[in-house]
């Protein structure tokens, strides 16, 4: 098998007949220290793919949890990706994306988040992105209340991820939809002079993501909308408001506004 780097990408060549891992290993260590969005295992020139090669993967799937690792492998012939369901452990860890530049789509999104590494400003708002409607009444909420203090603008955007999946696994419309509507909010920011900061967050649970998302960032107010029934929307609302450990406002949509 020849391994070639490039970029943001490990490419995979002929036949993989037993664990490559170790090689591989040492080439995506040193295309994470360059991409800190992450890397794509591009595996379409894969010809074969023994049950000992696929090790190789199952090494891979290790490395991912261990480190936390934003790795995706793209591309996978149908034969090989065949091999590949057959080992225990691997179909529901390995982050699988169709094609190369799916993956890498999903990486630059991500790319464009700020991890959430360091506590937010002591006056900064944050404001989970769910619905349209609630994200954007949401957004200006917390705009208005931090405009005097001129607060930075936390919109978070809880992408769920089924637990049949690895949690780094693309999801192209999934993604898409998150990212325009985060930057809908961003402009909403944008226009009363502020500074927002957005995280895309990869979660089983919404609520439980936003939640660690305030413990993390040590949020001292978060600006909750929903729509005016009158009544929590989902379980996300009720968990937040249950168990958040911060101020919360509730931002109530007028009844006629509601899509």
């Amino acid at each position: 098998m020849v391994v070639e780097a490039r970029e943001d990408s490990v490419r995979l060549f002929g036949d993989l007949r037993d664990n490559q891992w170790p090689n591989l290993k040492a080439v995506a260590n040193l295309l994470l220290q360059r991409q800190s969005a992450g890397i794509i295992i591009d595996c379409k020139h894969l010809k074969e793919v023994t049950s000992e090669g696929a090790d190789t993967f199952l090494d891979a799937v290790r490395y991912i949890e261990a480190n936390k690792a934003r790795i995706v492998v793209a591309g996978l012939p149908p034969n090989v990706l065949a091999t590949l369901r057959d080992v225990p452990g691997l179909r529901s860890g390995l982050p699988v994306a169709s094609t190369v530049d799916e993956a890498r789509r999903s990486l630059q999104l991500d790319g464009t988040a700020e991890a959430p590494s360091a506590v937010a400003s002591e006056t900064a708002l944050l404001v989970p992105v769910l619905k349209k409607d609630t994200a954007l009444h949401g957004t200006q909420t917390a705009c208005r209340l931090g405009n005097d203090s001129k607060s930075e603008i936390h919109l978070a955007y809880m992408l769920s991820v089924p637990r049949n999946l690895p949690l780094q696994t693309p999801q192209p419309e999934l993604e898409q939809e998150a990212d325009s509507l985060l930057t809908e909010c961003e402009a909403v920011v944008k226009g009363f002079g502020l500074k927002s900061v957005r995280h895309l967050q990869r979660t089983r649970d919404p609520g439980e993501g936003i939640l660690t998302l305030i413990e993390t960032l040590n949020i001292k107010t978060l600006v909750l909308s929903r729509s005016g029934s009158g009544g929590s929307d989902d379980p996300f609302t009720d968990a937040v408001l249950n168990r958040a450990q911060c101020e919360v406002i509730i931002s109530q949509l007028p009844s006629q506004s509601q899509a």
